[in-house]
C-alpha cells in the first residue's frame, strides 16, 4: 500500500506465500483498508528483513482476519502482527484483529512478540490456535501497554515461553493466556512443513489449522 487513499478488501484464500525477503504486507501511508482476510493459506520462509510480518505503520485496517492457516519458519527476528498508532488521522476508528484456527510455528522467536499493536481502540481475538516452537519469545504476546488483552479461547502452546505465564524476569509482560494448554502436538514432520497432529487431546479440541487435524 503506497498511496494514502481508501482501499477495499484484500482477500486471499487457498494460497501459498513463501520465500520472500520482506513481510507479508506493509502500510506506511495514511490509507484506509476495509479488511485484510487470509484464509486457508500456507505462509513460510518469509524473512521480514527491515519490517514485521503483518505490518501497518500509518494506516487504518478496519479488520485483519487470519484464519484456518499455517505460518512457519518466518519473521524469526521480527513481530508477528505490528499495528502502530495512527488513530489521530482516523476519527472513530476501532480496528479488530482475529486469529482463529491457525497453526503458528517458530515465529517471533528472537526476543520479539506476537502482537505489537498500539492503535487506540484496538481489539484482538485469539482462538483455537496451535502455537509452537517459540522458546525465545521473551516479549510474549506483547510488552506494550497499548495492546488490548486478547479474547482467548481453546489455544495450545508447545515449546514456548511467556504465553501461558511469565517464564522469565521481564515484569513488563501482562498478557497471558492462562487457560491455554501445553500439550505436545506430536507433529508428523515440522521440519518439512508437515504439522499433522497426533496428540488425541489436541485433535479432540480441534486446535489449529484444520488441514492438520486428520
Amino acid at each position: 500500500y503506497i498511496t494514502a487513499t481508501t482501499y477495499g478488501a484484500l482477500v486471499l484464500d487457498d494460497c501459498e506465500v513463501r520465500n520472500f525477503t520482506k513481510g507479508f504486507y506493509y502500510v506506511d501511508v495514511a490509507a484506509t483498508i476495509e479488511k485484510i482476510t487470509i484464509n486457508n493459506t500456507l505462509i513460510h520462509a518469509i524473512e521480514c528483513s527491515g519490517g514485521d510480518l503483518f505490518d501497518c505503520r500509518k494506516g487504518y485496517i478496519k479488520a485483519i482476519n487470519l484464519t484456518n492457516s499455517t505460518v512457519w519458519n518466518s519473521c524469526k527476528e521480527r513481530d508477528f502482527i505490528r499495528y502502530d498508532d495512527a488513530s489521530s488521522a482516523f476519527a472513530g476508528a476501532t480496528p479488530t484483529i482475529n486469529v482463529d484456527r491457525c497453526t503458528i510455528d517458530g515465529v517471533s522467536s528472537g526476543a520479539r512478540r506476537i502482537f505489537y499493536v498500539r492503535f487506540k481502540g484496538n481489539s484482538i481475538n485469539f482462538t483455537n490456535n496451535m502455537v509452537s516452537n517459540m522458546p525465545n519469545c521473551q516479549r510474549g504476546f506483547s510488552d506494550s501497554g497499548d495492546t488490548a488483552t486478547p479474547t482467548f479461547s481453546n489455544n495450545n502452546y508447545f515449546n514456548t515461553i511467556n504465553l501461558i505465564q511469565l517464564d522469565d524476569s521481564d515484569k513488563k509482560l501482562k498478557i497471558f493466556d492462562t487457560k491455554g494448554t501445553a500439550f505436545d502436538p506430536g507433529y508428523k514432520d515440522a521440519a518439512k512443513g508437515n504439522f499433522t497432529i497426533s496428540n488425541e487431546e489436541v485433535l479432540y479440541k480441534k486446535i489449529g489449522d484444520p488441514r492438520w487435524l486428520k
